[in-house]
């Protein structure tokens, strides 16, 4: 059995992270979701690399926060390895992956990871520097609202996972990227078909 916490819906979208996914699935979001609880981007990939269904068009990675938490954590190799997850995809299937959210220091509980306020704020440092690698990468991404890295309110008591509204926040950003994904796929296939039909017409009236 595949390790990491699945739900099913049957849909053609795979969120998968760590712990901070955990509770979309129960948004009534028509999503698959597995959450990998304490786990980094190693975890994602075995997971990918072992699990992939063929149904998945889409699939959305939220992983790091685990990664750049840990002593001696490296930005630049985090980077290489959210960057390598497309090669583990078959060819066609669209992946995106989220910007980590930098944590709020006001109001900080002393439990967050046990890190001290300095700390902290070199985490806060290493993920805007991921966030602006991942920028200029090519790959899609998923942005959030600077709310995520102002607003206590969307974290829970311990100040590392998500509130209620935060999993509210978090799903209605990743319901609205599903929309465009959806949209931009229909756009193409528009675009195909009106292209297709052009070329017939013109032979049409060639051959005429």
């Amino acid at each position: 059995m595949a390790r990491g916490r699945l739900c099913v819906t049957g849909s053609d979208v795979l969120v998968i992270g760590d712990s901070l996914v955990k509770y979309l699935g129960g948004t009534g979001s028509a999503l698959d979701v597995v959450s990998l609880p304490g786990e980094g981007v190693d975890s994602v990939s075995r997971w990918l690399a072992e699990n992939f269904d063929a149904r998945y068009k889409l699939v959305i990675v939220h992983v790091g926060t685990n990664d750049l938490s840990r002593e001696g954590a490296s930005v630049l190799e985090l980077y290489d390895k959210l960057c390598a997850l497309r090669d583990l995809l078959p060819s066609g299937i669209h992946i995106c992956i989220s910007y980590l959210f930098g944590r709020c220091l006001s109001n900080l509980p002393n439990c967050w990871y046990n890190l001290s306020k300095t700390k902290l704020v070199r985490f806060n440092s290493n993920v805007l520097e991921l966030n602006a690698l991942l920028s200029r990468s090519g790959i899609s991404i998923l942005e959030h609202g600077r709310g995520f890295a102002v607003d206590r309110k969307l974290y829970g008591g311990d100040g590392l996972h998500l509130s209620r509204s935060g999993v509210s926040s978090f799903s209605m950003e990743i319901a609205r990227y599903v929309q465009q994904w959806r949209v931009s796929i229909c756009l193409k296939s528009f675009t195909f078909v009106t292209s297709q039909t052009f070329v017939g017409l013109r032979l049409f009236f060639l051959v005429r």
